[in-house]
């Protein structure tokens, strides 16, 4: 484990040399004459940046930061200066690969080398590497952790985490004082070296954005990638490990291994079925749960849903069109803004499981979409006067308790007609179970007229990661949580609740107080 304090002491001085606008801190230790020697024998006339350890000409270790290569390059190389009292003379028992930057700080015991870096030219997020003696003697990455600071006033705002562990690498990220685990990343035993400081140029992943963003990516020889599959691509999220592989008759399939963070291990893969096309994923502007798949013939979002199964979400390339668990919408047509719902067509598509779609064959055409949402078992809350509210309850009668009262537009899934009265789940075949008048519905045929009454708020600060209860109670079980995915408010429960229907198909509810109408 990294040694708390002494981190904290790098973060201190840090801190003071951002705030008084320095590059970098020089370190002090003196080098013996020995060690000296060597230097300029490997590296002639190049000017010492940063020195860290203690010895003598007998017995020692320091690491030695200087410039590499033409001088206009300004590039930097670590190397590590070692003596043992058996030894004749200073030996280099590693060196990094030149950087770009000067570390900021370093620092090297007999068992631990520690650098600490800048994320990038120009920005004040840094980067700790703590490195530990191999048994072959190589010095190999161990942990690591990237650290976002202001600017401002410098202080942590959030961290991630990294520990190399044999055969798998451990992120974790930091928020708010909350800690949250990423799937364990398998690596196949010709990564090792990567990881050793010869391999090392001040740029390794401390976060799963930048792995998948890496080239470390496509050279982890993971395991996950079984025999006669080729590993073309990488992506690490928050609850799976998704790979690109080339199969051995030259098609592609896309592999999703959701991790079990209760007994540490995958379950089973998702695999799409096999694609003559080239795909590859855009993880650069990707979130933690989604996809962004490009292919020859356009681009494609798939967001997961809380089964777990990952449904296509948008299609943009001629056309744009936007899909939720139950409708799609077409933001091509220049008359439908977004987050205007009069233009959602709801109803059930086929597009729900990434596994059961040919990616050959995707949807090029509005038309291509729209044909396949049908729309038979869906009706909409049509009250005569869009400011009224119709009450939902929990058997068909009127004096039954209400579970709320729902906005003009709100789609319900139609599961029997009682009489005056319908069994409806909200939203989906799985949301919210009640009971409504049939004469406040709008079905069949010209349904799609109604105008939809949604009030348009946003989550304040605050609440950016509300909970979604089951019940309008903060005791009651949470459903999901709004993360970054759509959402719309349907409905009203009482004066406090709102209820908040999810792209996924959740149904649930949260507090009014977390809402607001904005600036305007």
């Amino acid at each position: 484990m990294m040694k708390g304090i002494r981190l904290l002491l790098v973060l201190a001085g840090l801190m003071l040399a951002l705030s008084l606008g320095m590059a970098q801190a020089e370190g002090t230790a003196a080098l013996p004459p020995s060690a000296k020697a060597l230097l300029e024998q490997v590296y002639p006339n190049q000017q010492i940046t940063m020195t860290s350890g203690s010895g003598d000409d007998e017995q020692g270790i320091f690491a030695v930061v200087l410039p590499y290569g033409e001088e206009e390059l300004d590039q930097y190389i670590v190397t590590v200066l070692e003596k043992s009292k058996d030894d004749e003379a200073y030996r280099q028992s590693g060196t990094s690969l030149p950087m770009w930057q000067a570390p900021l700080a370093v620092s090297v015991t007999a068992k631990e080398l520690a650098l600490t870096c800048s994320a990038s030219l120009g920005e004040q997020d840094i980067k700790d590497y703590l490195f530990t003696k191999s048994m072959a003697g190589k010095w190999t990455l161990a942990e690591g952790r990237y650290v976002d600071m202001q600017t401002v006033e410098p202080k942590i705002t959030g961290s991630y985490q990294l520990t190399v562990h044999d055969y798998f690498l451990e992120y974790a990220r930091t928020d708010e004082g909350m800690q949250i685990q990423y799937p364990h990343l398998l690596y196949g035993e010709g990564f090792q070296s990567s990881l050793e400081l010869e391999c090392f140029d001040g740029r390794f992943a401390l976060t799963p954005w930048d792995f998948s963003n890496g080239d470390y990516s496509q050279v982890i020889n993971t395991p996950l990638a079984e025999e006669g599959e080729t590993l073309k691509q990488l992506a690490l999220l928050q609850k799976e490990i998704v790979l690109i592989v080339k199969l051995s008759d030259g098609t592609y399939q896309i592999k999703i291994y959701p991790w079990d963070n209760d007994t540490q291990t995958y379950d089973e893969p998702q695999k799409t079925k096999p694609s003559v096309a080239k795909l590859s994923l855009d993880t650069f502007h990707a979130g933690d749960n989604e996809l962004q798949l490009n292919k020859g013939d356009g681009c494609y979002g798939f967001d997961r849903m809380k089964d777990g199964k990952w449904y296509l979400s948008w299609i943009q390339d001629d056309i744009l069109v936007d899909l939720g668990i139950n409708y799609a919408v077409d933001y091509s047509n220049p008359t439908i803004r977004p987050g205007d719902k009069d233009g959602h067509f709801y109803g059930t598509h086929p597009f729900t499981d990434i596994q059961l779609m040919d990616l050959d064959h995707m949807p090029q055409t509005v038309d291509d979409v729209m044909s396949q949402i049908d729309t038979s078992n869906y009706a909409y809350v049509n009250n005569p006067n869009p400011e009224d509210r119709l009450n939902i309850r929990k058997g068909p009668k009127s004096d039954a308790a209400t579970l709320g009262k729902l906005y003009n537009r709100t789609p319900l899934y139609v599961k029997e007609i009682l009489g005056d009265w319908v069994h409806v789940w909200v939203g989906t075949a799985d949301g919210l179970d009640g009971y409504v008048m049939k004469k406040f519905l709008a079905m069949g045929e010209g349904k799609e007229q109604v105008k939809g009454a949604f009030p348009r708020l946003s989550l304040t600060e605050d609440a950016q990661n509300q909970p979604i209860y089951a019940e309008p109670s903060e005791k009651a079980d949470i459903l999901t949580r709004t993360g970054s995915m759509a959402y719309d408010i349907v409905g009203v429960y009482g004066d406090e609740w709102f209820i908040i229907m999810m792209d996924d198909g959740t149904v649930g509810y949260a507090p009014q107080a977390s809402y607001w109408a904005g600036n305007g």
